[in-house]
């Protein structure tokens, strides 16, 4: 009973320090997995920030060699800030920029004493920080990146970079300006920062810097409700890591974050910079699974040993009775089993050896395998049949089936060719009679580790896309499939999609089937879909995805689809409100042209009425006078009377000129083709062109309609006056289904039509948007030496839903 009670007790203490012995070294393995991660994270965003930085400052040294945009701008500055056309185009130049780049929020453009003159999308104010900045670049002739910062009005971060604007050539190159490039972080370099590619509840990145006496967190915190630059630390705390990184440690280590909570930290400082980058995690979350891997192994121990102590009291005087009786069965077994397991034919390498390494018998299927005879592989050592790099470890394996009885590992085998292969082996002592030996059952692991590494690198590269990816089971469209990236995008929990109808992430208001359906069919004719869908989140809120389908054969569910989503949720919100804008922008013009017509009419109305009828009574009172001076005073001033009578008359033809011009009043009571007649007559007696007018039975349309087609008549018989050189132009006024139809084509010189469409001229644009103001459409045609053509159609009726027609200008010109 003693030697019981010690062999018992001995063995729980072994297997408790050994279980102490394993925690340590699993903890110590997390703990070191951990950091590695941590120290991975942050060299990537630190080289991420710091390749970003450097690319905006390239981009801000490759626009200050660009001394057209310097040119123009100090041409602009020499006429007094004036010239529309000029800055137009500079506007266009820094628009095309400003697209190009999703992180400018705005460009603006400095004089040399730092005063904004203008930008894009609209002219802005800077505070004294910001010109401080483009004062510096300008005096240094480099591009210069400022700090983050909390604008003064919108109070949203932003970052300044300013670059010298330079003119001239490289002889004689001078500073007239500045570019200032308003960087908003929100848009690329905080989600850059804030993204973690694995799956943790804690883990996150910094970005830090010195703000006096304390830490200022430049990002989100992902644990604290606070909105970047707003957030910040004491400096001297110990072992807060952020402090630690701004004092200038590096590397990795264990402190109390902003929270107070512990966590392990990598820090690295930014190149260049006054930043600082902290990668962090709770340890709490670190060692959960050590924790509860302690706690199942306790249980586990304290069950075993219970269960080992009650069987062995219970079973002890039973298995020394049996003993002697089970070894000599076992004997006469491990005999039988020897034979066969050297079977020639078994699927498995069979290799049979003796306690000192040398093989005593193998299969066919090893002699196949290692491509040497039985005959040679009998005089062979065991551990000659392993590759050199992995004879090491032989020696250890060896012990281990030796003291344990078996034993299972993977090693590297060399055939008799020099070449290798990768095994699992499997290890067992066996005795017959007074013999021992070792038998190792090899099976060629080549295509497992092949199939292992490949469902692996497909498994990292679906769960780290950055698109979502889900798979729907055709059968019942029940979602069998979905990445972390499509949870995340659509707002649910990991797992909790598994088995649910995909129609689930359709917003309630749609027709979740019929998208289906549309989707489905498709995918029988096609074999694919691709399109823009209106999703829902699990809180309600809309999702916009752009999304690709594909059909293919799953093994366990038949058919599914396969769908790739893009999150285009704030493209469709910018585009909406990109719409809406050009909406208003639309009526204000429409708004703009008829006060425009309005206050023509009005002046038109008071030349004509008030002027013309002052004039006609000063001509009376001439008259009037003249009738009432004396005889000998007539041949005096009889003269003197003809002439101011005579300018009188010259000035009451002026007005009304002028008064026509403003406002034709035939356009009113006649309507437009009485007063394009009139307009053609004019310009024939003026120009010598000439000028044929022709209405295919346009009916009176409403007075805006009509002004704004005669104001695209003018400005074109203008242009023909000032730069065709024409002989003969055609007004042609016709009804295309609801649209009405105006052309103006001449037979003068013509222009380049592809150079033009990339300047396009003032008129031209002028006549573009009237035409646009009546929701019609407007086509330029030309060729240089054979006439240009100006083809408008506009809805006769207010809210036609009859698309234009196609505007043919060639077939009107070719009459001419």
């Amino acid at each position: 009973m003693r030697s019981f009670v010690l062999g018992f007790g001995a063995v729980a203490v072994v297997c408790v320090v050994a279980a102490c012995a394993a925690f340590e070294a699993q903890r110590r393995d997390i703990e070191a997995g951990a950091k590695r991660t941590m120290g991975n994270m942050a060299v990537l965003k630190a080289g991420q920030v710091d390749h970003w930085r450097r690319e905006r400052l390239s981009d801000g040294m490759a626009l200050s060699g660009h001394t057209a945009l310097g040119d123009a701008f100090e041409r602009w500055l020499a006429r007094g800030a004036g010239g529309q056309a000029g800055r137009r185009w500079m506007l266009q130049r820094l628009e095309a920029v400003r697209r190009s780049h999703e992180d400018y929020a705005s460009l603006l453009m400095l004089d040399r004493h730092g005063q904004v003159r203008f930008g894009t999308p609209e002219p802005q104010e800077i505070d004294v920080r910001e010109r401080q900045l483009a004062l510096r670049a300008m005096a240094t002739r480099q591009a210069l990146l400022g700090d983050f910062h909390l604008d003064a009005t919108s109070h949203k971060p932003f970052l300044g970079m300013a670059s010298p604007l330079l003119a001239g050539d490289d002889d004689n190159l001078r500073v007239v300006g500045a570019l200032y490039f308003r960087v908003d972080p929100a848009r690329f370099i905080y989600p850059m920062i804030e993204a973690w590619p694995l799956d943790s509840r804690t883990a996150e990145t910094l970005l830090v810097r010195r703000d006096d006496d304390r830490v200022l967190f430049l990002n989100r915190l992902r644990r604290v409700d606070a909105k970047p630059l707003t957030f910040s630390a004491p400096l001297n705390e110990s072992d807060l890591p952020a402090a630690l990184a701004l004092r200038g440690e590096t590397g990795v280590g264990s402190g109390r974050d902003y929270r107070g909570e512990r966590v392990l930290y990598y820090l690295l400082r930014i190149p260049d910079t006054e930043w600082a980058m902290v990668a962090k995690i709770d340890e709490a979350e670190v060692y959960a699974p050590l924790r509860d891997l302690a706690w199942y192994v306790s249980l586990g121990l304290f069950a075993a040993l219970n269960l080992a102590a009650y069987l062995f009291w219970t079973l002890r005087g039973r298995a020394e009775l049996a003993y002697h009786g089970y070894r000599t069965q076992l004997q006469n077994r491990m005999l039988m089993q020897r034979l066969e397991n050297v079977a020639r034919s078994a699927s498995d390498i069979i290799v049979l050896t003796d306690m000192h390494g040398h093989v005593v018998e193998v299969n066919d299927k090893a002699v196949e395998a290692f491509g040497y005879s039985r005959a040679e592989l009998h005089e062979m050592a065991a551990i000659d049949l392993r590759s050199p790099e992995c004879r090491a470890t032989f020696c250890e394996q060896w012990r281990n089936i030796s003291a344990n009885g078996s034993a299972a590992f993977e090693t590297v085998f060399r055939r008799k060719d020099g070449s290798c292969f990768s095994a699992d082996v499997s290890g067992h002592f066996v005795s017959a009679g007074s013999d021992a030996f070792i038998q190792a059952i090899v099976r060629d692991a080549t295509e497992r580790k092949r199939r292992e590494a490949a469902l692996q690198l497909h498994e990292q590269m679906t769960r780290h896309m950055q698109e979502g990816l889900s798979i729907v089971r055709d059968e019942d469209r029940a979602l069998i499939y979905v990445n972390p990236r499509a949870e995340a995008m659509f707002g649910y929990e990991a797992g909790e999609l598994l088995g649910k109808p995909v129609t689930c992430l359709t917003p309630e208001e749609d027709d979740p089937m019929r998208m289906a359906g549309r989707i489905h069919a498709a995918l029988r004719e096609f074999g694919a879909w691709g399109g823009e869908i209106r999703n829902a989140r699990k809180d309600g809120t809309v999702l916009w995805c752009k999304t690709t389908v594909s059909g293919i054969d799953h093994p366990d569910h038949g058919k599914v689809w396969l769908s790739i989503h893009t999150d285009i949720t704030a493209l469709k919100t910018l585009e909406n409100a990109q719409h809406d804008a050009l909406m208003r922008i639309r009526k204000l013009g429409r708004h703009l042209v008829s006060v425009q017509e309005t206050e023509r009419r009005r002046l038109g109305a008071e030349l004509h009425d008030r002027t013309s009828a002052n004039l006609a009574a000063v001509k009376i009172l001439l008259r009037d006078v003249a009738a009432l001076m004396p005889d000998f005073m007539g041949s005096v001033l009889s003269q003197k009377m003809e002439d101011a009578q005579a300018l009188i008359d010259d000035t009451d033809a002026t007005i009304r000129d002028i008064s026509g011009s403003l406002r034709p009043p035939l356009l009113d009571f006649l309507g437009l083709t009485a007063t394009l007649q009139s307009l053609a007559g004019k310009f024939e007696k003026r120009t010598g062109m000439k000028i044929d007018v022709r209405n295919d039975h346009v009916p009176r349309l409403d007075g805006d309609a009509e002004t704004l087609l005669y104001r695209i008549v003018q400005e074109a018989l203008s242009n023909c006056a000032k730069h065709a050189r024409a002989r003969r132009v055609d007004v042609d006024l016709k009804m295309s289904g609801d649209h009405v139809v105006l052309t103006v084509a001449d037979d003068g010189v013509g222009f380049d039509a592809a150079i033009a469409a990339r300047g396009e001229t003032l008129g031209l644009a002028t006549m573009r948007e009237r035409a646009e103001f009546a929701d019609g459409t407007l086509v330029v045609e030309s060729t240089l030496g054979r006439g240009t053509a100006i083809c408008v159609a506009i809805p006769h009726a207010a809210g036609s839903a009859e698309p234009p027609p196609r505007l043919a200008v060639r077939s009107v010109r070719s009459g001419l």
